[in-house]
């Protein structure tokens, strides 16, 4: 098979022609990218309070395209800031659950027997527990915590489905014609399981890690809202609706912006995930 017609360039080939998909990269790219470059692009700094009395709750302006809050910081300039945060936190997050996943389920995977049974039940007892209790006892028995033990919560409590994703492929393609051929040629376990067995087993962890990254932010924004996340003056869309929920009669684009943010990621990575399912499935 050549390089052009190989599986990751038919995929390429279905996603450029699917609509929905190209939509929902552009959107992922724009969000991205007005994160990014906040500190070169938002109008005001994140926390400048010019006015707390006169400014304070001004609806979308021309000036204020957003409104701005009760302290009379620019909303638009929040939620940009804000999603530095919690895209940053996302995606550190996931890549940490999905490297951790990856090698446990590829290890469980590939020595089998025994060993697969006993690291198997232990990623069911970790399952049987909601992932949103563990992080609220974490949080609460830590207490205050910076973005790094944020991002290193998140990773270590989110890991346990991809690594039986990754185990059930490992598994099927390790007992495969290929690997029992590199085996027999006289290739070590660790290279017929790293060059051979989990190239073609990262298909599905690619899907789950772009559908993962809208759950976090969910998730991220809970804990936030809830003041055991991202903590003020750090802006994350999560404390900015919280900030933005005790106005709701008078203010009510405080919350709105950061919500719809929220909404329009979330959708655009599902979006994205599905059609990454599609384009990569060798059946279609």
């Amino acid at each position: 098979m050549s390089a052009t017609s190989g599986p990751w360039s038919v995929a390429l080939r279905r996603l450029r022609r699917d609509r929905v998909a190209i939509g929902a990269a552009a959107a992922i790219v724009i969000l991205a990218l007005a994160a990014l470059l906040a500190p070169l692009i938002a109008p005001y700094p994140p926390n400048a309070q010019p006015d707390i009395v006169g400014m304070a709750t001004l609806p979308p302006s021309g000036a204020h395209p957003f409104g701005t809050d009760v302290f009379s910081r620019d909303v638009l300039t929040r939620v940009m800031y804000g999603g530095r945060v919690s895209l940053g936190v996302a995606v550190l997050s996931i890549a940490l659950s999905i490297t951790i996943g990856t090698a446990y389920g590829a290890v469980a995977g590939y020595v089998g027997g025994a060993t697969e049974a006993a690291m198997m039940r232990l990623i069911d007892a970790l399952l049987a527990v909601p992932r949103v209790l563990l992080l609220l006892l974490a949080l609460a028995l830590w207490g205050a915590v910076g973005l790094p033990a944020l991002i290193l919560m998140l990773g270590l409590t989110g890991w346990f489905g991809t690594s039986r994703l990754v185990r059930e492929r490992v598994r099927a393609l390790s007992r495969g014609e290929f690997a029992l051929a590199a085996r027999a040629l006289g290739a070590s376990h660790a290279r017929v399981l790293w060059r051979h067995v989990l190239p073609s087993a990262l298909t599905p962890v690619i899907v789950a890690a772009t559908l993962g990254i809208g759950n976090v932010v969910v998730l991220e924004a809970s804990l936030s809202y809830l003041g055991i996340g991202v903590r003020p003056p750090n802006a994350s869309w999560g404390n900015i609706i919280q900030e933005g929920s005790e106005q709701i009669a008078s203010g009510w684009w405080i919350a709105l912006f950061p919500g719809l943010a929220i909404l329009v990621t979330v959708v655009a990575f599902n979006l994205l995930g599905d059609a990454l399912r599609d384009a990569l499935d060798p059946r279609k």
